[in-house]
Order: C-alpha cells, then structure tokens, then sequence
C-alpha cells in the first residue's frame, strides 16, 4: 500500500543517515553482515514514532532552508 510505502521510505532514510550511507544504498537486501550488525544496533530500541519525528524535522529543516 502507499502507506507502507511511505513508512519504509522513512525508516530507510532514518536507518542510511544512522549508519552514513546515502539513501539508495541503503537497503538489507544489498548489506554485508556486518552492515547486518549496524543496522541493528541503530535500530536497537527506535519505534515508528520516533523514526516519524525525525522524518518531521528532516521535512522541516528542507523547507526553511528553501
């Protein structure tokens, strides 16, 4: 669905900036193991809403600076 769609997107975007990748790079099917690691321990104890919040104050942070 969109919407599912839509919250990948994001929890890919939170999960690229966390471990420095840029965001088509970013994908599990593409990481090494220990890429595998990363992504765990920067997801360790992130919810949605948190990921939403971030995604919130990136969309923000975009339309001041234009």
């Amino acid at each position: 669905s969109k919407i599912r769609k839509a919250a990948r997107g994001r929890v890919y975007g939170f999960l690229a900036e966390k471990m420095g990748l840029a965001r088509e790079h970013c994908h599990t099917g593409m990481f090494t193991v220990e890429q595998c690691r990363q992504a765990t321990e920067a997801l360790r104890g992130v919810t949605y809403p948190m990921v939403r919040k971030w995604h919130d104050a990136k969309k923000q942070q975009r339309e001041q600076a234009a």
